[in-house]
């Protein structure tokens, strides 16, 4: 794809993100099979990146929304499975970003719990009803991020649009395989590491 005209807005705020960090990447040529939109060098590594893109109504200001945590996320990270297993079976980290195209500023639906909750599950409180003693939290169910599940994902993220500032939030799946090496990311990256009880 070669056309500005014909990306979703989501790729373009990221490539114009990769421009202004003067970080290299290329374009994945679509094929019959599902692939990745970008490989990316970021740091020390090349990175395949699938982007999705939050749509729908725009909100209605003073209206009541509600979201199930992790719930959009869940979807998304279904939804773009086999374009990340395409690169990590290449041998390459793979991540997928979400933008937020109905109010970016908001983030409902994206925010970090959401995040949290998607990967490694609903944060839960077990309640013994003899001696109504609770357990400390853990996560429950929900999990799309397991040892056996989903460690194609080396992370998800967000392509973040704040005050007319692009960055990129990225959040850390514990179990990916092939592993970003964080330690080599630009700054212009935000990352969330986990260390989570499950």
């Amino acid at each position: 794809m070669s056309d500005t005209a014909e990306k979703m807005h989501s790729e373009a705020l990221f490539e114009q993100f990769l421009n202004e960090n003067s970080i290299s990447f290329s374009r994945i040529r679509e094929a019959t099979s599902p692939r990745p939109d970008y490989k990316v060098s970021i740091g020390t590594q090349d990175v395949y990146v699938e982007i999705k893109e939050l749509t729908g109504e725009p909100w209605v200001p003073g209206q009541v929304y509600t979201s199930r945590p992790g719930q959009r996320l869940r979807n998304f990270i279904k939804g773009s499975r086999r374009q990340i297993q395409y690169g990590a079976n290449l041998g390459f980290p793979s991540i997928c970003l979400v933008y937020h195209a109905i109010q970016p500023i908001y983030r409902i639906g994206t925010e970090p719990l959401d995040f949290r909750v998607a990967m490694y599950g609903h944060l839960t409180v077990s309640i013994n009803p003899k001696t109504m003693s609770s357990s400390d939290i853990y996560h429950g169910g929900k999990r799309s991020f397991t040892e056996d599940n989903n460690t194609s994902f080396a992370a998800i993220g967000i392509i973040d649009q704040n005050a007319g500032k692009l960055s990129v939030e990225l959040h850390e799946n514990i179990f990916g395989s092939p592993a970003l090496h964080y330690e080599g990311l630009p700054k212009c990256f935000n990352v969330t590491r986990y260390s989570v009880e499950l």
